[in-house]
C-alpha cells in the first residue's frame, strides 16, 4: 500500500484558491490517477476546520462563512485515509524514535502549560 502523506496546508489549498493551489491539485490528481492513497494525520479534520474558521475572521485572505461551509463540505468528500505517523513511517527504529519524539514534544508542551 503506497501513497502520499498530505497535511492541512495542502488540503486547504485544495479547498480554497490561494498560492500553490495548482500544485496541490496536481499532487492530488497525480496520486489518485496512479491509484495511490492519500494519507493524512489523525488531527487533519480539526486542523482544516480551524483554518477555515480562522479564514472567516482574518482581515487579509478572508473568506465568507458560506465559502467556509462549502469548503468544509468539499473537505468531507476528499478520499484520504487518516494514519498515525507510526503506521506511515518505514519500520526503521531510529526513524520511528525521532517521529515519536517529535510528536510527543507538542503533548509535553501542552501538559506543562
Amino acid at each position: 500500500m503506497t501513497g502520499v502523506v498530505i497535511d492541512a496546508s495542502v488540503v486547504v489549498k485544495l479547498l480554497i484558491d490561494e498560492d500553490h493551489s495548482d500544485r496541490a491539485q496536481a499532487l492530488s490528481a497525480n496520486t489518485l490517477s496512479a491509484e495511490k492513497l492519500l494519507f493524512a494525520p489523525p488531527l487533519m479534520p480539526s486542523e482544516v476546520t480551524n483554518v477555515l474558521f480562522q479564514r472567516t475572521r482574518r482581515q487579509q485572505n478572508t473568506i465568507s462563512s458560506s465559502h467556509a461551509d462549502s469548503a468544509l463540505a468539499n473537505f468531507l468528500l476528499l478520499p484520504f485515509s487518516t494514519r498515525s505517523a507510526a503506521r506511515v513511517v518505514p519500520p526503521s527504529p531510529g526513524v520511528r524514535a525521532r517521529v515519536w519524539a517529535a510528536s510527543n514534544i507538542r503533548l509535553r508542551v501542552r501538559r506543562a502549560g
